[in-house]
């Protein structure tokens, strides 16, 4: 893998995005090392859980890379399109806790893979989280749209949907969108804790939550043949 690793300590995996220079952008090929690292997750027998994070201290993920997808053929456009909803649908519904740790910009697909995980911990001083469909006149599939809705504050998650703002880690906490905001020192080791607490919780019955409380994502993920 070029553009993330995935580790296992004790019962928990630790993925990280090490692609930054790139800002953690989203193209097929990336895609595709997304896929493998869940799927050693999935297969997993015994109980774990998965935190995310980017070794660049400045960006979690952009999203899409634009400049790479406005190259390529509608043919292409369409498996990438159908491929993201793949990873963001294997992502929410995901056999296992899923925590994200925002240590920079999240935009655009970045804060959808944000989304689509369980607990999501951001830095409170540095960095945005961005929906920027609006300004960038890319409309949510249908997909994406459930995976937005996802994030506990319907208001909040509505204003950032229809006015393209990028929020702060306090605003972001405030209003609900991330658990909690915190120092840049302090941010891995408490989201660190918080994944290791969720590790070792009873795998089968975590998963039998997720599936029934995130009804929506899931009736979509099983008609694709995900879970």
């Amino acid at each position: 893998m070029t553009t993330l690793t995935l580790e296992r300590s004790d019962n928990l995996y630790i993925l990280e995005l090490i692609n930054g220079d790139n800002d953690n952008a989203l193209n097929l090929d990336v895609l595709e090392e997304w896929f493998a690292a869940l799927s050693e997750v999935e297969n997993h027998s015994g109980n774990t859980a998965l935190l995310i994070h980017s070794e660049h201290e400045k960006t979690f993920s952009t999203g899409i890379d634009l400049k790479w997808l406005m190259t390529q053929p509608q043919t292409t456009i369409a498996e990438f399109v159908t491929k993201l909803e793949n990873l963001l649908l294997r992502i929410a519904t995901l056999n296992c806790p899923t925590v994200a740790v925002i240590n920079g910009n999240c935009y655009a697909g970045g804060a959808l893979i944000a989304s689509a995980c369980d607990f999501r911990y951001m830095r409170k001083d540095k960095g945005r989280f961005c929906f920027p469909e609006v300004k960038i006149e890319m409309a949510f599939t249908p997909v994406m749209l459930e995976i937005v809705k996802l994030l506990p504050s319907q208001n909040a998650l509505y204003e950032l949907s229809i006015t393209a703002d990028a929020w702060g880690g306090d605003q972001c906490q405030h209003t609900g969108i991330v658990h909690q905001a915190l120092p840049l020192e302090q941010l891995y080791p408490t989201a660190l804790t918080k994944a290791q607490q969720l590790s070792n919780k009873h795998r089968p019955t975590i998963t039998t939550h997720k599936q029934v409380l995130r009804e929506k994502v899931t009736a979509l993920a099983k008609q694709r043949g995900l879970i």
